[in-house]
């Protein structure tokens, strides 16, 4: 394999990252297990892909009317992971290489369950597995885990299969491999918490730790970089 690069703006679009590749316009979703695009192939970074506009739970079109603007394309791992990417949100760029991760600070082992990264995060220190989400505007805590704490607010957020949902939110330092930063967490809904149950899995991450480092996936080597 080459070590082509391909380097692309990121637009942030209610927290979502948005990607545009000629007249495609692709939400990055590290939380998705596939790619749904609105053709029967998808043409991405110099090659070709077999693609659905459907799977069991969702459509690209309720993608698009939950999310609010037009979308052709809903960019899962099973694309991603045959690259190394990195999703920088401060200097707005997403980055994918053929061949090699950019080694730019602190290495973070990752697992995978059902082809989505899962890492583990601390809180008033427990140790805790999160699936990381590049799709989730809102990050999630289990609801046994925030019952006694006070919440800073609600907002509205969608999951594709399940449709729109309002949660309460709560603020809680959290840290990965030594590094604090603050996350907003809401509850999913019941049906999701309990998929999550199953998978002995506490919580999602996802925008507030896009927001405060560069993360770089290595999705072969099953390590994450990140940078402050």
């Amino acid at each position: 394999m080459n070590n082509n690069k391909f380097t692309f703006d990121i637009v942030l679009y209610d927290k979502h990252l948005i990607i545009h590749d000629q007249d495609n316009i692709i939400l990055v979703d590290t939380g998705s297990p596939t790619t749904l695009h609105n053709k029967p192939e998808f043409e991405f970074c110099g090659r070709k892909f077999q693609s659905s506009s459907s799977n069991l739970l969702t459509n690209i079109d309720d993608v698009s009317n939950l999310l609010g603007m037009r979308i052709t394309t809903l960019l899962g791992t099973d694309i991603l992971s045959q690259y190394k990417i990195v999703i920088d949100y401060r200097e707005r760029q997403f980055i994918l290489s053929e061949n090699k991760l950019e080694e730019f600070g602190h290495l973070i082992p990752f697992d995978f369950i059902q082809k989505i990264p899962v890492v583990e995060l601390e809180i008033k220190n427990r140790t805790l597995r999160f699936f990381l989400d590049s799709g989730a505007k809102i990050s999630y805590l289990d609801s046994d885990l925030t019952k006694h704490l006070n919440t800073i607010g609600k907002e509205n957020d969608f999951y594709p299969g399940i449709g729109a949902f309002s949660t309460p939110i709560y603020e809680e330092l959290t840290q990965i491999g030594g590094h604090d930063f603050n996350a907003h967490y809401g509850n999913l809904p019941k049906v999701m918490e309990q998929l999550l149950r199953h998978n002995q899995i506490q919580g999602i991450i996802g925008f507030d730790f896009f927001m405060n480092f560069r993360v770089g996936i290595d999705y072969r080597e099953k390590k994450i970089v990140i940078n402050k």
